[in-house]
């Protein structure tokens, strides 16, 4: 319903005023998350309050990071933290918001959000997933090698498929040297864009039915799930040269 209300989102934990400036806010379609970057150290409260650590904010890295507030509860949660829930060990900011809130998409400077990020501080575009809680390196070419120039500014589609997002990095593209920022499009659900159709002939598949369509709607369950796991294992910015299966050939 409307009603005219504006209200502050980027408060102190305690209902204070944030301590730092906050920009660049983006709205779930459905209205209920928003997304945004701060430079405030006080947006969430600390793991522990005492006489040698005042409640003064649990946002320790002294630069920008990513939140999410829930426009029902009024709660906060940052979104570029590491495995523990601490804040990145370097900025991150220009977030992006799939259409239910459920994935939220951000560059990012810090090296700790992910297992196994390999460029250091080389901007990275990452990924959230709130109701997983997962973060994933999105910025990743299809062997799984993350960019070796800063990957930025992204953007993912409503429906949390699709991430665009733009790069100097020449891992992308063979042809690229690096001179000049170029946009790339990442299918986040893993469906074959293309492959070797004589790989697919050994499980039965014609290469032409097999583009646009995942390993579960391909392959028997106990292999797709087999594939997904190696696909994560990529995705989470682990290189693999080559990964063996055992299968039937032609059914036999």
């Amino acid at each position: 319903r409307q009603t005219g209300t504006t209200t502050l989102i980027s408060k102190g934990f305690q209902g204070a005023q944030a301590n730092g400036e906050s920009r660049r806010p983006v709205v779930s379609r459905d209205g209920t998350f928003v997304a945004f970057e701060s430079a405030a150290s006080n947006l969430i409260a600390p793991a522990s309050c005492g006489l040698l650590t005042p409640c003064t904010g649990g946002d320790k890295n002294n630069a920008d990071d990513v939140y999410l507030y829930e426009v029902g509860t009024g709660a906060i949660t940052l979104m570029s933290a590491d495995a523990k829930g601490s804040a990145g060990n370097g900025a991150s900011n220009r977030p992006s918001l799939s259409g239910n809130g459920r994935k939220v998409v951000f560059q990012s400077e810090a090296s700790n959000l992910v297992a196994n990020d390999a460029n250091g501080a080389t901007s990275d575009v990452i990924m959230r997933d709130v109701a997983a809680g997962q973060t994933t390196i999105v910025s990743t070419n299809s062997a799984g090698a993350q960019s070796d120039k800063s990957s930025t500014s992204p953007s993912i589609s409503a429906d949390g498929r699709w991430v665009s997002f733009d790069s100097r990095a020449t891992t992308f593209n063979p042809a690229d040297s690096g001179g000049d920022v170029d946009v790339y499009v990442k299918d986040l659900e893993s469906r074959y864009h293309y492959g070797s159709p004589y790989g697919f002939r050994l499980f039965g598949v014609a290469h032409e039915d097999a583009i646009g369509r995942t390993d579960g709607e391909l392959f028997p369950a106990a292999l797709a799930e087999r594939f997904a796991r190696s696909d994560q294992r990529v995705l989470d910015g682990e290189e693999m040269e080559s990964v063996s299966y055992a299968v039937p050939v032609l059914g036999q």
